[in-house]
């Protein structure tokens, strides 16, 4: 509790440990009653006018408390000085934390609670007055602040060393815990096991270690190095996943109404449709003779090239080109090269045709396609011929046909971006996901394993 009508700290104190002489400092005379003497480990009840005894012995703490006892410090805008430390464990279980006992002279109490490099400030009513509002419709889940808080552990409590002064015999004290957990806060309830009518809540929130070693003019490296994740640790993914999953779907709006909008604007006009009969070339015509005396059906056919008619560009445009051969169980190769016929600038694309069907197994079967498309992005305004150089594993003669067609919006671009917009937002869910899945590892009440029975 705060001691009242004061506006600093009150001056300290010296008592005398019963046990061994040692000189203990107490901060907070007016309130505390319990105070363990730093040399001999002895828990000593301080008791108004009357001479100080030992009620039992406690044990030495494991560890030196990086915040040492009497530090004083501003944290979240308030004055603290650090008159406890406690080492606890759980029951049953190999799982240790460390808390630091916080006074205000105002506030009262508050807690740093340090688990495995994680801390958390977690104050009572004193501090958040509003806790008395918190509901919980069920066993997993606490509404507060209009929130709803999920079970995340239900523990007994056991302090194993200690340091510092307390109002309360907090070596003694015998209560049963349950934290529920909305990230970066954290909400306890503390049930007393000796007095059924003491029914303490509390209201943790998620600590940055480079904040505490701040507060109490320590360095980063002056406390314990994070391991795994917090209970109530921050995401650092969830508000990236959350404000990109606002954002980017208008970003990806834009982006299919820019297309739909230049489709509008410059409607695709077909600049040359032709249907080509090719033939053999020479050496298509001496290596089918040679194929006809060695049995062989099948091969590379050069065929003779080919230019189509010209045709005009007034601006920069992309254009598409489709090729369809009339192959049937075999493959066409078009090398198609496009040229200005003003600057004799080239573009030159090779594609493959190949179309197979069949009947296996008492099922038909195809696989291919007759028709391949070609797109180009960025042609000059101009004239332009195309010149092709086809080949075929076919001897026989064929038909090409291409249809060339400008200002055809590049489908495939729009879509391409889309994906790659739709990219950022999923790697955050993803890695939000994951982040929280190992959160809840350490939980036996995870909602990421299912058909299990969490509640009492």
């Amino acid at each position: 509790m705060a001691t009242v009508n004061i506006s600093s700290f009150p001056t300290t104190v010296s008592v005398s440990c019963t046990k061994c002489a040692t000189a203990i400092t107490v901060y907070d005379p007016a309130s505390s009653e319990y105070v363990v003497c730093p040399k001999c480990y002895a828990y000593i009840h301080l008791k108004e006018n009357e001479r100080p005894f030992i009620k039992q012995m406690a044990v030495a703490p494991e560890s030196t408390p990086v915040i040492p006892l009497g530090t004083e410090g501003v944290f979240r805008e308030l004055p603290y000085k650090v008159i406890g430390y406690l080492e606890k464990k759980e029951v049953g279980t190999y799982y240790y934390w460390r808390e630091y006992l916080l006074y205000n002279y105002t506030k009262g109490y508050a807690f740093l609670a340090e688990y495995e490099g994680h801390w958390s400030f977690i104050a009572g009513k004193d501090h958040f007055p509003d806790l008395s509002e918190a509901s919980y419709p069920n066993n997993n889940v606490v509404t507060f602040r209009d929130n709803d808080f999920s079970v995340y552990n239900k523990y007994e409590p056991a302090i194993t060393a200690l340091l510092g002064e307390y109002d309360w015999d907090v070596l003694n004290e015998l209560v049963y815990t349950r934290e529920w957990i909305m990230p970066p806060y954290l909400l306890v309830n503390e049930k007393n096991l000796r007095n059924k009518t003491q029914n303490d809540w509390y209201l943790g929130e998620y600590a940055e270690p480079k904040e505490v070693a701040a507060a109490f003019g320590l360095t980063v490296s002056d406390l314990p190095s994070r391991t795994g994740i917090g209970a109530n640790q921050r995401s650092p993914y969830l508000r990236h996943w959350q404000q990109s999953s606002r954002i980017v779907p208008f970003f990806m709006l834009a982006v299919l109404m820019l297309g739909l909008l230049h489709a509008w604007l410059y409607p695709a006009k077909v600049v040359l449709s032709s249907d080509y009969q090719i033939s053999l070339s020479d050496k298509g015509l001496k290596d089918a003779l040679h194929a006809d005396s060695s049995y062989i059906s099948n091969g590379e056919y050069e065929y003779k090239p080919f230019t189509s008619t010209s045709f005009k560009l007034d601006n920069t445009t992309a254009l598409e080109f489709d090729i369809n051969a009339n192959i049937d169980n075999n493959w066409t190769e078009a090398t198609v090269l496009l040229a200005n016929e003003q600057t004799n600038q080239t573009w030159e694309v090779t594609k493959s045709i190949e179309y197979y069907h069949g009947y296996e197994d008492g099922e038909s079967w195809s696989e291919g396609s007759s028709t391949e498309n070609i797109l180009l992005s960025h042609i000059p305004a101009g004239r332009y011929h195309l010149n092709i150089y086809p080949y075929s594993g076919d001897k026989a003669g064929k038909n090409i046909s291409i249809t060339v067609s400008e200002n055809d919006i590049l489908w495939r671009n729009v879509i391409v971006t889309i994906l790659l917009l739709a990219l950022y937002p999923l790697f955050f869910w993803i890695m939000t996901y994951y982040f929280e899945k190992r959160r809840w590892a350490n939980s036996d009440y995870s909602p990421y394993q299912h058909g299990e029975d969490n509640d009492d």
